[in-house]
């Protein structure tokens, strides 16, 4: 493969060791250019897209690793992993800070006052973890990513994979397998998600649904016209598990000071109730949308 893009045409045919180093070099273009955008702005967005761009690469990774010499492609995932930690600190902080920002807009004066000197030090806390991040990246240079790893993600065994896995299999038996084990993964998982006061199994729930969800797209290539719907229903679960996940983020963040003693009560209150309304909401969704619906919709 040569150091430009890769021009082949995905279809359920393709062999294996071919589509898997379309994907993952793929994937790795995404990255590198979401690398540079973030390098110029260090901005919420680009870093957002960054992240996510690092986590669809390292689902890509998991998922072809078979295909490939298992030390290289150690290495390669530890690069990515060490990116998507960094970034994830400080995307952490701006998510808690924008999250918090539309909570005090609903509640009462006395508890917005108790929340606006953590809202007014946004910046003061973002500036250390932004140097920090700036350094790390100027180290690590994600942009070179592929000039790194090209070569070997360019040449699967073609005898048999260090998994043991056959790369002449067809793209559609392998995305075949891949997306019902992720999708029984999910169901596993919905039975305890349904318990009003298990946060820690919707977290598990909402964890899975996001490789799900990457898995989606890395096959898009494979999928008929009923792909859109059933993209939008797994970014609709995803908003709703998103959302409690703050708010029990948050709920421990205040159990840790993050305002006075005598406001705690109250704005727990309010979260409390905010929590409840988007269980119920969620659990409507589960009874309306089943998750068992959302399969992966391949094309003839």
């Amino acid at each position: 493969m040569t150091a430009g893009k890769s021009t082949l045409r995905l279809a359920g045919g393709t062999p294996l060791w071919q589509a898997a180093r379309h994907l993952l070099v793929r994937r790795g273009e995404e990255y590198v250019a979401c690398c540079m955008k973030t390098l110029g702005t260090f901005g919420l967005d680009e870093i957002h897209d960054f992240r996510v761009s690092s986590r669809r690469l390292r689902e890509a990774l998991a998922l072809f690793a078979p295909c490939y010499d298992r030390v290289a492609m150690r290495k390669c995932s530890r690069d990515v992993r060490r990116v998507t930690r960094r970034l994830g600190a400080l995307r952490n902080l701006d998510e808690s800070f924008l999250f918090l920002a539309t909570l005090t807009e609903k509640l009462d004066m006395s508890h917005r006052l108790a929340l606006t000197p953590f809202l007014m030090s946004r910046e003061a806390a973002r500036a250390p973890l932004l140097a920090q991040l700036e350094r790390f990246l100027g180290e690590q240079r994600p942009d070179r990513f592929l000039k790194r790893h090209r070569r070997w993600l360019s040449c699967p065994s073609l005898v048999n994979g260090p998994g043991g896995i056959d790369l002449f299999m067809t793209l559609r038996e392998f995305a075949g397998t891949a997306m019902k084990e992720g999708h029984e993964g999910l169901l596993t998982l919905v039975a305890p998600a349904r318990s009003v006061e298990d946060d820690a199994a919707r977290h598990r729930l909402r964890i899975a649904l996001k490789h799900y969800r990457y898995r989606f797209e890395l096959f898009e290539p494979l999928a008929d016209k009923r792909y859109a719907a059933a993209y939008r229903l797994i970014k609709q679960y995803q908003q709703h598990l998103g959302a409690l996940n703050d708010l029990t983020v948050f709920s421990g963040m205040l159990a840790d000071g993050l305002v006075s003693p005598q406001s705690v009560p109250g704005i727990l209150m309010a979260v409390e109730q905010k929590k409840r309304k988007l269980v119920r909401a969620f659990l409507k969704l589960l009874d309306k949308k089943p998750l068992d619906t959302i399969t992966f919709p391949f094309g003839d």
